[in-house]
């Protein structure tokens, strides 16, 4: 069954009105509307490209996109576009068959759109500009969160002088811990990276807890934009 327009804006008034910073429960949503699923009601993928899970992820009515699976396969995230925010679903691998849709808690608490797991699993960064006071900053930090048994831990920021007054985006970690992301510093400042004129990407590398300066990935940017490093 399709998930409906007046559906998502249900769910995004609860989200938004929920008096515990957004958290909700499977309980609080309409989850008959999902059906029964196994390997998301598709056949395994082979090698030609086809819609992904169509009639209730992909359909006609949102923008549908952003999957994200754990290292290990056992969950996926995935983004309903929608006014006045967009939405991120989860669903989780349990015994042979996945489980309906529930809403991404997290997202509700911290604001972000896309997030990435660390390739051993035990971490999701993001960008917000969520603070840990509870406030909203004038820009998009990067944070990450550390997987426990009950649950997701509160949003740590990255220490060291990744972090800017600027907006960094659309992260990818590597095995190592090198975080590549965008970000539109000015060209012609010294109190940033150096950047090509508009959006472009950048590498900052790990070293004693915190995350280096942010260098530019010459060769690879230009004067046009260039995001989502994958």
């Amino acid at each position: 069954m399709i998930l409906g327009a007046s559906l998502v804006l249900s769910l995004i008034l609860i989200c938004c009105q929920s008096p515990d910073k957004g958290v909700l429960s499977r309980s609080a949503i309409p989850l008959e509307v999902f059906p029964e699923l196994d390997y998301l009601d598709m056949k395994p993928p082979g090698m030609e490209p086809e819609l992904f899970a169509p009639g209730w992820i992909s359909t006609e009515y949102h923008d549908d996109g952003a999957p994200l699976f754990s290292p290990d396969g056992s969950e996926v995230y995935f983004r309903i576009a929608g006014k006045p925010q967009s939405l991120i679903f989860k669903m989780e691998f349990r015994e042979g068959v996945w489980t309906k849709p529930m809403l991404d808690s997290m997202q509700c608490r911290y604001g972000f759109q896309f997030s990435v797991f660390s390739t051993d699993g035990r971490r999701r960064y993001f960008s917000t500009k969520w603070r840990p006071d509870g406030s909203e900053g004038p820009d998009s930090d990067m944070f990450y969160m550390e997987k426990r048994a009950d649950g997701w831990s509160e949003p740590v920021r990255l220490l060291g002088p990744v972090n800017t007054d600027k907006d960094e985006l659309l992260l990818h970690v590597t095995s190592s811990g090198d975080i590549y992301f965008a970000a539109d510093y000015p060209m012609n400042e010294n109190t940033y990276p150096k950047g090509e004129g508009s959006m472009d990407l950048y590498v900052s590398r790990p070293k004693d807890g915190e995350y280096l300066y942010p260098e530019n990935l010459s060769g690879i940017n230009t004067e046009y934009v260039e995001t989502s490093c994958t």
